[in-house]
């Protein structure tokens, strides 16, 4: 059997061009976002399907930036990382709140501040530009240990 050797490709920074192995994630461009995570209920997936579009239509129209659906889980943020709106935080909380009444007995929900970095990350073949959440597996910890029924839970750093 052929080994596959893979070089590690980590966060590169806005603006660096180098085709070389991206540089470490730098604490200088760790910034405090406002983060949205939903998950809904899946037992039935047409279900899921429309909950999941109602919850993304919903994150839309805060002005929110959804970055990620994976599987029945929604990750949003509410200020792309380019400016420091006053009011980005406002905005996920109503967001949240909002989603909460959508859903009722369908969701749950973890909202709130939290570290990220924003840039590209990946490999030069498959590379993504969004936030780079750290501690992302605490935060899925903590949206799993949630009931469903509405629930909804400030992010716990």
């Amino acid at each position: 059997m052929k080994k596959h050797q893979f070089e590690k490709h980590w966060l590169r920074s806005e603006g660096e061009q180098s085709s070389q192995t991206m540089g470490q994630i730098s604490q200088e461009n760790s910034k405090t976002v406002p983060l949205l995570l939903v998950q809904v209920r899946d037992d039935q997936v047409d279900q899921a399907s429309n909950l999941i579009a109602k919850t993304v239509e919903s994150i839309l129209a805060a002005d929110g930036t959804v970055f990620h659906i994976i599987s029945s889980i929604v990750i949003a943020t509410f200020d792309f990382g380019f400016n420091n709106s006053d009011d980005a935080e406002k905005r996920c909380e109503a967001a949240a709140h909002s989603v909460s009444q959508l859903l009722q007995n369908d969701g749950k929900i973890l909202y709130g501040l939290h570290a990220a970095v924003y840039g590209n990350f990946g490999t030069p073949t498959r590379m993504h530009y969004g936030p780079f959440i750290r501690d992302i597996g605490n935060l899925l910890e903590q949206l799993r240990n949630l009931e469903f029924g509405g629930t909804i839970s400030r992010v716990v750093a």
